[in-house]
């Protein structure tokens, strides 16, 4: 990116990883970049963490209230928005 010192944003481990003047900084994803997530109407800071669930007899979703700012980093559902 021309002008902000970020030479390159590569994700790792869950997180994005930027290079700024040889210093690498790590930025943490959240609940807000992640396709699973809801937000609400009345209050877009919260929302729910909607999954499909597959079992042998039926499939269904499962919803859990989140916090929009939540680290998402060790979600093992958690899916990038595109």
């Amino acid at each position: 990116m021309r002008g902000s010192g970020l030479s390159s944003g590569t994700e790792t481990d869950g997180k994005d990883q930027y290079v700024i003047s040889g210093k690498e900084v790590v930025r943490m994803l959240t609940c807000t970049e992640c396709r699973n997530f809801f937000p609400l109407q009345e209050n877009p800071q919260k929302g729910d963490c909607v999954q499909r669930v597959v079992d042998p007899r039926q499939a269904y979703y499962k919803a859990k209230p989140v916090d929009a700012e939540r680290d998402a980093s060790q979600c093992p559902g958690f899916q990038k928005k595109n």
